[in-house]
């Protein structure tokens, strides 16, 4: 029958409100979700339908398999929440006794592996070295069965405790024999399994084959674990005899292996077995040598996506497939390799034709081949990495004329400020707005109106230096950045050419419309040493500009603060005037058939008003 395979396989599932499941893992392939067709169904809420994969891989030269942890199943779709193990997001794992799975918040589960590599095995075998024929005659077998304590029966030290808690506390959720007695060789209990396969169990008793010999190495006052290789009736077995010596018991565990070996016999090629598991898999996997980083194997997926063959693939290092400095890789490499770390990152791989594509890499170190391999699982994220950009793009910028808005033209001057500062060159702040805008938006409708403003700032760009920046504030109004200026001579050129540019009309649903504007400026240093301040004093100087007969342009003064503070202070009384009534009527006769009317302003306070005619602010009365 060949060797019993030294390790065994469970699952402990533990989920809210249920009964606690173990599962032994023998078929290669498992499917976790909340749908009823999974092989092992999840009963969370908050578990997907198809929330995760185990997969048996098997390692030639270890002569012994594994089970991987994938989120989500073998087409690529993974869980909505994730799977943890031991606190860790990942999309793949290689597990390992001990391991604790988190499924969901209320879903956890242990994975553990029995170890019985160390153990040396007996086989019952005849006088001259053959395997003993079995029969249907108990007496018989029992007489054939060379049953000696101290080579069938193997001590295990540093057993898993839970599993151990799980097999002596709840016999009958196994589905394999179990069978207790006690020192005395009396039988107290037996599960259904044991009746089943067992059936004169109860008339052998102590003589049964399944219970020869354990009586005579019985521990002194410590609980011991032993286990034994049997053959009964053409079936393998793994007997596990836990002696409890505070209740005088012997629990007997019978494991059946010969449908796993049966399997272990048609899978003797496993490492092309793992080949054709991972052959499944959407997602790009590549395997790499841990020391010379030549890449080992890799999946359909990830040929297609750098449009390679497999055979020129594996003629590759990964220095030649990830567009990355070379330390750089080595480095994140050698933490990988070093502290057994398993990460998710972002990088860029390179095609066979040059080009470059953004991938996500979920990076962990395995063995495969008796060797340390590193398994990359590549996605590709190129619509992804397409929408952020697109996202970031009109984030900051205008989507109605494609400029920068005023998030992003902040930032640029904050830079230019500080480039300037460090360079002691002076800045332009231009603030322009389209003279009578809103006469042609509100005659000829806001969808010439963005035609306009779509053209004008076209135009506006037409007239930039390299490295000028025009953006869209808001509105009708535009600014325009001058990062590097000698003097302010510059910047008046600018606006001299914009005026002259705008004399040309503008084209707009077959009407020919003639646009003008007013520019205000501010100059670094000397208007303002931030941005802020530079983009008031600009305004403020377009505002004069306007006042001067618009389609001009304005530099900013320190007297325009003060003009611009009084009208405002003087606007804010007017407005108060109103609602505390002190404006009255005067009348004073001019003839017998005229008269003259006088807007008196009676003042709650001593002092006098500025001579500027409010009555000529459009709106401010009504």
């Amino acid at each position: 029958m060949g060797d019993s395979p030294p390790f065994r396989h469970l699952l402990i599932i533990e989920e809210l409100n249920q009964s606690k499941r173990t599962i032994i893992l023998e078929e290669n392939t498992y499917s976790l979700g909340r749908h009823s067709s999974n092989s092992i169904p999840l009963f969370s809420r908050l578990a997907s339908r198809h929330h995760a994969t185990l997969l048996r891989v098997s390692y030639p030269e270890k002569q012994h398999d594994v089970f991987w942890l994938i989120d989500g199943n073998l087409q690529g779709d993974r869980s909505a929440n994730g799977i943890f193990v031991n606190g860790k997001r990942c999309l793949s794992h290689e597990l390992k006794d001990g391991d604790l799975i988190h499924f969901t918040n209320d879903v956890k589960a242990l994975f553990h592996t029995l170890n019985t590599a160390q153990i040396t095995w007996v086989n019952p075998q005849t006088e001259n070295g053959d395997v003993a024929e079995t029969h249907s005659d108990l007496e018989r077998d029992a007489a054939k069965i060379r049953i000696d304590p101290t080579e069938q029966l193997q001590e295990i030290e540093n057993f898993n405790s839970e599993v151990l808690f799980f097999l002596t506390n709840l016999p009958d959720s196994l589905p394999d024999p179990v069978v207790t007695i006690d020192f005395e060789g009396n039988i107290i209990y037996h599960n259904a399994a044991a009746t089943q396969r067992f059936s004169e169990l109860n008339s052998l008793k102590i003589d049964h084959p399944v219970l020869c010999g354990i009586l005579n190495l019985l521990p002194v006052e410590q609980e011991k674990l032993f286990v034994r290789r049997l053959i009964f009736e053409q079936q393998v077995y793994e007997q596990y005899v836990h002696y409890l010596y505070y209740k005088k018991q012997i629990k007997n565990y019978l494991f059946d292996f010969t449908k796993r070996k049966q399997i272990e016999v048609a899978l003797q090629e496993s490492e092309e077995r793992y080949r054709a598991v991972i052959r499944q898999i959407s997602e790009g996997i590549l395997l790499v040598d841990g020391d010379s980083k030549q890449l080992l194997e890799a999946n359909p997926a990830y040929c297609q996506l750098l449009g390679y063959s497999l055979e020129a693939l594996l003629q590759l290092t990964l220095y030649d497939v990830i567009a990355l400095d070379r330390e750089i890789v080595d480095t994140e490499l050698e933490r990988i390799l070093t502290r057994k770390l398993h990460f998710i990152v972002e990088s860029v791989h390179r095609c066979q034709s040059g080009s470059l594509i953004p991938v996500e890499v979920s990076v962990s170190s395995i063995q495969y081949g008796g060797r340390d391999v590193l398994c990359f699982a590549v996605r590709d994220i190129t619509e992804r990495k397409q929408s952020q950009a697109q996202l970031e793009y009109y984030a900051f910028h205008d989507t109605l004329t494609q400029l920068p808005n005023r998030a992003r033209f902040n930032e640029i001057l904050t830079d230019a400020l500080i480039r300037a500062h460090k360079q002691k060159w002076s800045v332009g702040v231009l603030f322009l707005d389209l003279d009578r805008f809103k006469i042609i938006n509100d005659t000829l409708g806001h969808a010439a109106g963005d035609l306009l403003l779509q053209s004008f700032a076209h135009r506006l760009q037409s007239c930039l230096r390299g490295g000028d920046t025009v953006a869209r504030w808001g509105g009708d109004e535009f600014t325009i950045l001058l990062p590097q200026i000698q003097h302010s001579e510059d910047a008046a050129k600018l606006c001299r050419h914009i005026l002259d540019t705008l004399k040309h009309p503008f084209d707009i649903n077959h009407q020919s419309l003639h646009i003008c504007t007013s520019i205000g400026i501010a100059l670094y240093p000397q208007d303002g040493k931030d941005g802020e301040t530079l983009l008031k004093h600009a305004d403020a100087a377009l505002y004069r500009a306007k006042e001067q007969g618009r389609s001009n342009y304005n530099f900013y003064t320190p007297t325009m603060s003060s003009m611009a503070s009084t009208r405002l202070k003087l606007e804010t009384l007017l407005h108060e005037a109103l609602e505390k009534q002190q404006f009255v009527l005067h009348y004073q006769p001019k003839s017998i058939l005229s008269l003259v009317i006088f807007l008196r302003w009676r003042l709650s306070y001593d002092g006098t008003i500025p001579t500027w005619a409010p009555s000529h602010q459009p709106g401010l009365f009504r």
